[in-house]
């Protein structure tokens, strides 16, 4: 084991124990021997990213910390999220889009292509997210209640969906509920057609670390029926929902820091 290794896991051995660490305690966890665990954490001290108290226990300073949350702080919400979304895309070859809840409404941020395929879809970034007819928007829905998912939709005239969306659209309110129903056993939503002809896709949420239930927005996949089908959009729900967690990790952090929700000035 290098040096520099030994180094990076003595300074992840102290995020996980903010209450600090004996040098007998380092060496131990770490399997590093005590002179050496003793020369890394000398050189380190100095450095300023430790410090000890008088039993001679030490303490992560914060000085790694602040330089992170400086460097989210100073990076756009685009620079952050963009690389995820590329990622799937180029994983899947197909095109990937990010969406934000924002004051009562699911919008388009960010989205990501790589030309793999002859036949692609590019859905736009500025088209609206119909709540009712949308992976994405099926996905918010679910995670609010009933009574609210039905007062967003009772917007839309669901039963002339048809006449605005795709062929397979959903056109009452029981056929949604059962959807809704659907969707919060499975953790993702898959639509076949229904928000536009030829097009399916599937959506996962991303929601706020600190609040499980609060969605902060939507990853999505989509593509033409003509190669992509409901076994296929299936098989890619490891890669979207790790893709979900590293985005939800990563949105969280940037709010965190930024202390303020996502702003369309953010992706600029």
């Amino acid at each position: 084991m290098s040096q520099i290794n030994r180094c990076f896991d003595i300074l992840e051995l102290f995020f996980e124990n903010p209450g600090g660490l004996s040098l007998s305690e380092i060496s131990a966890r770490t399997d590093i021997p005590m002179a050496t665990a003793h020369r890394i954490l000398s050189f380190i001290k100095n450095r300023g990213y430790v410090y000890q108290d008088a039993r001679e226990i030490y303490y992560l300073s914060l000085l790694l910390p602040s330089m992170g949350a400086n460097y989210i702080g100073g990076t756009g919400f685009r620079e952050l999220l963009q690389p995820h979304l590329d990622r799937l895309a180029a994983l899947t070859g197909e095109h990937v889009r990010l969406s934000s809840v924002v004051d009562g409404q699911i919008i388009w941020v960010l989205r990501a292509v790589v030309s793999s395929h002859g036949l692609q879809y590019r859905g736009g970034i500025d088209t609206r997210i119909i709540p009712h007819t949308t992976a994405s928007g099926k996905m918010w829905l679910s995670s609010l209640n009933d009574e609210e998912a039905l007062r967003i939709v009772a917007n839309w005239n669901i039963e002339q969906s048809r006449n605005y969306a795709g062929p397979k659209a959903v056109t009452s309110v029981k056929s949604l509920l059962a959807d809704l129903k659907s969707i919060r056993k499975l953790g993702y939503s898959i639509i076949i057609e229904e928000a536009e002809v030829g097009v399916c896709a599937i959506a996962m949420g991303v929601y706020q670390n600190n609040a499980p239930g609060q969605l902060l927005g939507t990853i999505s996949v989509a593509g033409p029926t003509a190669r992509l089908d409901r076994n296929t959009l299936e098989s890619l729900v490891p890669d979207i929902r790790e893709t979900a967690q590293k985005v939800q990790e990563t949105w969280s952090l940037w709010t965190s820091v930024n202390r303020e929700p996502i702003a369309m000035s953010s992706l600029v």
